[in-house]
């Protein structure tokens, strides 16, 4: 995986929708002390360190090989979210290494769903213009599998909390993750909602 800071003029854009340039101004000043090579080191040494393993898990999950080459990870020192897009994640700086890999897993198992849902040919949304039910479906999808055991192990000592808003679909499809086939659970869960949704 690909490690840089966010440029300032990205995170500008992205935030300006929604805050003033004060507002704006004061996250940066606060995020810059932060934008230093030795934390950009820190994280790229605990994904490195980390990842084979990681991956390795996903692998044995979902049945998908994730290749993480040419992502690129933005780190953003001026807030803790998370994003993901097609090739890319950014995540904050957090002070624990477990914080750290939980959240860039987090993000790149939202790439691995949507790729194998395109596959699958089970949507023709697009991100960012899926439907509630299907965010919510992808959320809890990652929440499924970042609580599986063999994930837990890179981050003990997380909560990994399941969104409220995502609940109602948590209760109409999590019966299909019992075989833990992720095609068949995919499948299965894109059926039964798409009928309920359409109601």
């Amino acid at each position: 995986m690909n490690f840089k800071f966010i440029s300032q003029a990205s995170i500008q854009d992205i935030l300006s929708k929604s805050m003033t340039k004060k507002e704006i101004n004061r996250i940066i000043t606060d995020g810059s002390k932060d934008n230093k090579p030795e934390v950009l080191e820190r994280i790229k040494k605990t994904w490195n360190e980390n990842e084979e393993e990681i991956l390795k898990a996903l692998t044995a999950l979902t049945g998908i090989m994730l290749r993480t080459d040419k992502i690129n990870c933005e780190i953003n020192p001026y807030d803790k979210n998370g994003y993901y897009g097609e090739d890319n994640i950014t995540i904050g700086i957090y002070d624990k290494d477990e914080s750290t890999l939980q959240v860039i897993t987090h993000e790149l198992i939202h790439i691995l769903y949507w790729r194998k849902i395109k596959e699958l040919k089970l949507t023709e949304s697009t991100l960012g213009n899926e439907t509630t039910w299907e965010w919510s479906l992808a959320e809890f999808t990652v929440y499924l599998i970042q609580k599986e055991p063999e994930m837990m192990k890179f981050w003990q000592s997380e909560l990994i909390p399941l969104y409220s808003e995502v609940e109602k679909v948590a209760k109409l499809v999590e019966k299909f993750w019992e075989g833990k086939n992720f095609e068949e659970y995919l499948t299965k869960s894109y059926s039964l909602l798409q009928n309920e949704f359409a109601k």
